[in-house]
């Protein structure tokens, strides 16, 4: 990681350590640009930042953690204390603004230089961190406890289900994708049902594919949306096989 300050007076690039994201480079960038300037004699100085974030920190009374935030309302501070204006200013990264896209390419030059300086990880950071790495052994438990499983589909991202689907087509997509409830192989699995055999059409195993080519289900409307189709074959079957064990 890296930060870049560049004015018509003076330019930067500064290393940072691995952990900075975008928000620290953004601070330091500031915090080398007020270094730099508190002992001109310019009344009315104008700080250009692209992140939002940043911008807020500095202008916030509030208590903050991160030292670099403490150091740059210390420098805006003493400046204002010496009658001088100082402007944080927004403006939009990648926009093509000639200053703005120099500042990045500093920042770039500076992420290629040895980080040398020993600098304590903010409290945001550090969170950030440890949330990753958290995530990260959660991830890899699940996916040791799910080799083999039913719901081991669910650990892909491609097989997530949306969480905006109406509740009866979410619950019946989750079932299908897992395999439970009334699938005549997973009740043969556990032990309730003699064999896995579709009870509708007596062909093949009562799987979640297996809907969807069923000869007993092929007057049910396909509407061309895998979850709403598939919610609809499953609902259907249910009742038909409920049916059945009536009679």
């Amino acid at each position: 990681a890296g930060a870049g300050v560049y004015s018509e007076d003076f330019e930067e690039s500064i290393p940072l350590a691995p952990w900075a994201d975008n928000y620290d480079g953004e601070l330091h960038a500031v915090e080398a640009a007020l270094h730099h300037v508190k002992e001109r004699t310019n009344k009315k100085l104008v700080l250009l930042i692209d992140c939002q974030a940043v911008i807020q920190s500095l202008s916030s009374s509030l208590p903050n953690d991160n030292r670099t935030v403490t150091t740059c309302r210390a420098l805006i501070n003493d400046l204002i204390s010496k009658g001088k204006e100082v402007i944080l200013q927004w403006i939009p990264g990648h926009t093509g603004v000639a200053g703005n896209e120099k500042a990045d390419s500093l920042a770039k030059e500076g992420a290629k230089k040895p980080f040398q300086k020993v600098h304590m990880m903010p409290l945001r950071n550090a969170k950030k961190a440890i949330g990753a790495k958290l995530k990260d052994l959660r991830e890899r438990k699940y996916k040791e406890e799910g080799e083999g499983r039913n719901w081991e589909p669910l650990l892909l991202d491609s097989n997530r289900i949306p969480s905006d689907l109406p509740r009866s087509v979410g619950v019946a997509c989750f079932r299908m994708l897992v395999g439970h409830d009334f699938l005549q192989k997973h009740l043969h699995r556990i032990g309730i049902a003699e064999n896995g055999v579709c009870p509708l059409c007596n062909i093949g195993d009562m799987t979640r594919e297996h809907l969807f080519n069923c000869i007993a289900l092929g007057d049910v409307p396909r509407t061309g949306d895998e979850y709403t189709e598939a919610a609809s074959l499953y609902w259907t079957a249910r009742e038909r096989i409920a049916e059945r064990s009536v009679i």
